[in-house]
């Protein structure tokens, strides 16, 4: 409701709660009607099955004139509560143009009070009168006269504006009676479906109407903004929407809510309707449509797999800021619950550390690359909070400049709760470079523990075909942006199995990194058993000599050691930035992405298909395993990578 300041500026007696209540009633009846004309129809359809010649057709035109009869009345009502609806929104608008404009010459009368008190005080400056009587009694007298000035100049000066409020609301009311007049043609009940003022449900007495893919999901994006958000924010451009549910997370929650709902409304009234078809309806949209969209069917959009990267990371700031307020609820219940005794199992502790990612992700602006180019906000283009968390997110820019796209799959450990960290390792290799894009991807549950869980092969066997699908996806969005550049995917740890994995059933990718990687994938021995294009994708690796890692790649677990897979080139690990080696069972196994240093900068070269170093092989004796070679630290000579 709009608060309705006080002011020289005059409001309507009638208000927009009072026409949308008024309006309520006869909306009710008219589902009503609508639910009886097709009990009706039904009713039409037995008693013709139950009868037969002459009194068929006399029985049957009996329910079908009342079913015609109550759609009339269905329509008429429908129509009819539309147009006030439409009427109320033109009130609302004027009431919240009145206000400010109110509010603006009480703030130009308080500063000339200020300004008044002021110049009377003593100790702001100003001059006193002399010992009060008739100078004193001026003084105020010509403050009170400053003050009234200062209004009266304000309203002089925001008349115009009030005038144009009301010449608006003028035509609104014009537009609303020559509907009501017309009848329900059938662009005048497309436009107030559109609105969201006749409920999309309603379609069906509209029989003269008839309604395109696009106009049903304007219908329903409305309706859905109508239903959750305050009345003024079909007036909101989509940044404002964006910044609304993005900090007002019990508003979000309410999007995130209704556009799961939405499922049984397609049923009912979009028959044929598939969000794939609207994507495509929507291809050549204004931005502004296209994101506005996104944002009111954020569960729907988000993680859809046709949906392109830009609308995801869009519904995705809401369905993170509804998660915001899921997860506190949920905080708020485990203190309420006597049998609570805090921290229990560490949930809440892990809910608020995950409370304080999601506003980052909301709010904290990403990286810029060397170029200075960055997005207006972080891009999670994949979210699912349960678990460890599914989640993927692009550092950089994918557009028609971007000359390569690097996707980085975290190992062993890794998930939502320490997300920020995953995500750093790819922003820094984009800051460092013109061009290159990167996104981090977790598909679903890594293993928790290197010895507890590492050597299951289960998590592999499903982020695969989940990762496949994803380069595929990739490479589309690639496509419509007009991007020709390479992919290349780097995984680390127990990643390299995944990454395997997914190239036996089709990884679309034009190069591959494993780093400290467990190996190429259970079942994975020789490039034969990769899918027929994946045979002939380049393979590097990297593995520092004394990396703990090395036992897992030689015992075959996890498929073929990556450094000795079939036509691979191993890169040098090689030393830090101040020249010390990268050494250490486990320091080691994460110190190749320490920036700078010689693995870093083989991965920078990998990912934008620059000249890396090879690892030069050096003998090394293991008492159990006996003599083997590994990569070394220094350098094997130039590789360039393709």
């Amino acid at each position: 409701m709009v608060d309705r300041v006080r002011g020289p500026f005059e409001y309507f007696e009638t208000t927009a709660e009072s026409i949308e209540e008024a309006a309520k009633e006869p909306a009710r009846h008219s589902r009503t009607m609508h639910g009886l004309a097709d009990d009706l129809d039904l009713d039409q359809k037995r008693t013709r099955a139950a009868t037969e010649g002459d009194i068929e057709d006399l029985v049957g035109r009996h329910p079908n004139s009342a079913a015609a009869r109550s759609r009339r009345l269905a329509m008429n009502g429908a129509f009819a509560t539309g147009c006030l609806t439409e009427f109320a929104q033109g009130v609302r608008a004027f009431d919240t143009t009145t206000a400010r404009l109110n509010r603006e010459v009480a703030r130009a009368v308080a500063a000339a009070a200020k300004e008044a008190a002021r110049d009377d005080d003593p100790g702001m400056g100003g001059e006193t009168s002399a010992g009060g009587g008739i100078s004193g009694v001026i003084d105020e007298v010509e403050s009170a006269v400053d003050i009234t000035n200062a209004g009266a100049e304000a309203y002089r000066r925001l008349l115009p504006q009030y005038r144009r409020a009301q010449a608006e609301l003028e035509d609104d009311g014009e537009r609303v009676a020559g509907r009501l007049e017309r009848g329900a043609r059938a662009e005048d009940v497309r436009d107030l479906m559109r609105a969201g003022y006749i409920p999309l449900i309603m379609a069906g007495v509209f029989t003269q109407v008839q309604l395109s893919p696009s106009d049903k999901y304007v219908a329903l994006v409305a309706g859905l903004m109508r239903d959750h958000l305050p009345p003024e924010a079909t007036t909101w451009t989509v940044k404002q929407l964006d910044a609304y549910l993005t900090r007002h997370h019990a508003a979000a929650d309410r999007v995130v809510d209704g556009s799961d709902d939405l499922d049984s409304v397609w049923s009912q009234v979009a028959s044929g309707l598939s969000v794939a078809g609207l994507l495509k309806t929507l291809g050549s949209a204004p931005e502004g449509d296209r994101r506005r969209l996104a944002t009111m069917l954020p569960s729907i959009i988000g993680n859809h797999k046709d949906a392109p990267f830009d609308l995801r990371a869009q519904a995705h700031r809401v369905n993170i800021s509804a998660q915001i307020h899921r997860d506190a609820q949920r905080i708020e219940d485990l203190r309420a619950d006597p049998r609570y005794r805090g921290g229990e199992h560490g949930l809440v502790d892990r809910l608020e550390k995950r409370a304080k990612l999601y506003e980052d992700l909301l709010h904290k602006r990403p990286q810029a690359d060397l170029s200075g180019d960055r997005p207006e906000h972080r891009q999670i283009i994949l979210f699912d909070p349960r678990g460890d968390g599914r989640i993927a997110e692009i550092s950089g820019v994918i557009d028609r400049h971007t000359k390569n796209v690097g996707v980085y799959l975290p190992g062993t450990g890794h998930g939502l709760d320490d997300w920020n960290s995953s995500v750093r390792r790819s922003n820094e290799l984009v800051a460092n470079s013109n061009g290159l894009a990167m996104v981090t991807w977790i598909g679903g549950d890594l293993p928790d523990g290197v010895v507890a869980n590492a050597p299951s092969r289960g998590y592999a066997d499903t982020l695969a075909p989940r990762l496949a699908d994803f380069s595929h996806q990739l490479r589309d969005e690639m496509h419509r942006v007009g991007s020709a550049g390479d992919t290349a995917y780097l995984g680390h740890s127990y990643a390299s199995a995944i990454t395997g994995q997914a190239e036996r059933i089709g990884l679309d990718a034009d190069r591959v990194l494993s780093v400290e990687g467990v190996g190429m994938g259970h079942g994975v021995d020789d490039r034969d058993d990769l899918s027929t294009p994946n045979r002939h994708t380049p393979h590097y690796s990297m593995t520092a000599p004394d990396d703990f890692i090395g036992t897992v790649q030689r015992s075959g677990w996890h498929g073929q050691d990556p450094d000795e897979f079939e036509g691979t080139v191993q890169l040098q690990t090689g030393h830090y930035k101040n020249g010390e080696p990268i050494t250490g069972s486990f320091a080691s196994h994460s110190g190749v992405f320490s920036p700078f240093s010689d693995a870093w900068n083989n991965m920078l070269a990998f990912l934008t298909g620059g000249e890396g170093t090879r690892a030069k092989d050096d003998l090394k004796v293991d008492p159990k395993a006996g003599t083997y070679t590994v990569p070394g630290y220094h350098s094997g000579g130039p590789v360039r990578i393709r």
